[in-house]
């Protein structure tokens, strides 16, 4: 009777203290359908931001504030013209960066706002009609309106030049050529 008598007990605990109610088993796991969903709709939304910081992590080129001469010649050419050009920059008070062009190079990239080079090279860029008059603003249709060269053309020496681009500052360029015109000693190669 013991075993009747600790039931009975256990069962008058129960109603004095009853058990917490059970809970509901837990749903089922989703179906594959729904965790492919919700991984894809993830993904869609992560590649974009994965390509934001893509794009955003690659270096910029900066483009100058100063205008760019550009000068398409050899190295030597190259330092001659630039020893000769800096002085006359400083004494006007011109601010400008001068940097060199590999003599196969195309056309260069936006930014370079005026250019020194070969008069070959200069009706290339003059027939793909890239340059703009040299000293007005008019329409003009002549090569040497284009092109303003360093020296006086001589037989079988090379004829380097200034020419402007239409995609660079040509109100400043034109400033510099008409300064280093009336200003500037000329240059000798």
């Amino acid at each position: 009777m013991e075993t009747k008598k600790e039931a009975l007990l256990a069962k008058e605990e129960r109603k004095k203290n009853p058990r917490p109610p059970r809970l509901d088993p837990p749903p089922q796991s989703g179906s594959m359908f729904i965790t492919v969903a919700l991984i894809f709709t993830i993904v869609i939304f992560l590649l974009p931001l994965m390509a934001l910081f893509h794009v955003r992590s690659r270096p910029v080129e900066v483009i100058s504030d100063e205008p760019m001469v550009y000068i398409f010649a050899t190295q030597q050419e190259y330092s001659e013209i630039k020893s000769w050009l800096e002085p006359e920059l400083l004494a006007n008070n011109l601010k400008w960066n001068i940097e060199r062009g590999n003599l196969g190079q195309s056309f260069p990239n936006t930014g370079t706002d005026l250019l020194i080079i070969d008069a070959e090279l200069a009706e290339q860029f003059y027939a793909r009609q890239v340059l703009a008059p040299i000293f007005d603003k008019r329409i003009s249709t002549d090569f040497e309106d284009f092109f303003y060269p360093l020296w006086e053309a001589e037989p079988f020496k090379k004829n380097l030049g200034w020419v402007i681009p239409y995609s660079g500052r040509v109100d400043e360029a034109r400033h510099l050529i008409t300064v280093i015109r009336q200003f500037a000693e000329p240059f000798n190669l």
